[in-house]
């Protein structure tokens, strides 16, 4: 066997693994697809949680705004009677 023989026959190992490392996206395309679509439909329902605590945060924000508003509205008419 000469040196080049044997040189070659240590890349091939090396040279299929970079094929399949290459090739990979293409011959997964399917599960990669299904991974994506998990991980946007997680991310919808995240976003629709952030959402709602948006919602609960700007109606406690409300409650709490009124509340002052009323108690400054009673301090005021308590103070000029």
């Amino acid at each position: 066997m000469s040196a080049n023989a044997s040189t070659s026959t240590r890349t091939q190992p090396s040279n299929m693994k970079m094929l399949k490392e290459c090739t990979y996206p293409y011959t997964n395309i399917e599960r990669i697809n299904e991974e994506k679509q998990r991980i946007l439909v997680h991310l919808n329902a995240i976003k629709a949680d952030c959402n709602v605590l948006a919602m609960d945060v700007e109606k406690s924000l409300k409650l709490t705004d009124s509340a002052e508003k009323d108690s400054i509205i009673d301090f005021s008419v308590s103070d000029g009677e």
